[in-house]
């Protein structure tokens, strides 16, 4: 039977201990799940911790053991904000993907240039809850929007163009083992010309996709699927 997991955020530094769930969780594991006393779950802090116990009364976990995995790359998605539900199902599915930290960008074309803090923290436990479904055990990290001309690269800094006369499929192993590594996708109607220039002068590469013109959530998932793939090609050979 699956161990099922749940986050907690604040996990102890050594076993064995007792922790005490909180009313959200409490009532999940209870009421929905309706597990048992002596059922053995797994708790994941979003931060690299994770802890295996047992549940026990009045809402407790006996943890027996403890496990810190090493950080992963950073692999950064810098691409503009969604209207609607379609923001919720991009953050889900890029954070599954392997996603570390999302960075919404304001841009000439934008749609969207405002984030409320109950979108934010919204968005902030659809990650939590795509890490938990695709066993992560770190929480992709939502960041505040920039503006493009304020941004700052880090990495590996590739730029997703229709026009590229490289394809994303191209990049080599020497590329992708650096970190981090950076994603950079425009909007509805692509950067402009003189956006496109600047993110080059910033250290930018420009990569093609296909020759298909997408939206910006097709755009942006392909491109993560096919670099992490790649990138977990190289780490694993």
């Amino acid at each position: 039977m699956k161990i099922r997991r749940f986050f907690f955020a604040h996990l102890p530094d050594s076993a064995p201990a007792t922790l005490s769930l909180d009313q959200e969780t409490e009532h999940y594991v209870h009421d929905v799940l309706r597990l048992q006393e002596g059922s053995e779950i797994e708790l994941f802090d979003g931060r690299g911790k994770t802890a295996r116990g047992q549940l026990q009364a009045s809402a407790t976990v006996s943890i027996h053991q403890l496990e810190k995995k090493p950080a992963p790359r950073d692999f950064i998605l810098a691409a503009p904000l969604l209207k609607g539900e379609r923001l919720a199902w991009f953050v889900e599915k890029i954070a599954e993907l392997g996603v570390t930290r999302f960075i919404p960008l304001i841009t000439k074309r934008s749609l969207i240039n405002t984030f409320s803090p109950q979108k934010h923290q919204r968005c902030e436990r659809l990650a939590i809850a795509a890490a938990r479904q695709s066993e992560q055990t770190e929480v992709m990290k939502i960041e505040s929007p920039v503006v493009l001309a304020d941004f700052q690269g880090e990495g590996l800094l590739i730029l997703l163009d229709t026009q590229a006369s490289i394809s994303l499929t191209a990049l080599k192993k020497s590329q992708l083992i650096s970190s981090p590594i950076t994603l950079l996708i425009g909007p509805e109607g692509d950067f402009t010309h003189d956006e496109k220039m600047l993110l080059m002068q910033k250290g930018a590469q420009p990569y093609r996709l296909g020759a298909s013109i997408l939206r910006v959530e097709t755009a942006a998932l392909s491109a993560v699927a096919v670099t992490a793939a790649m990138i977990y090609e190289y780490e694993t050979t």
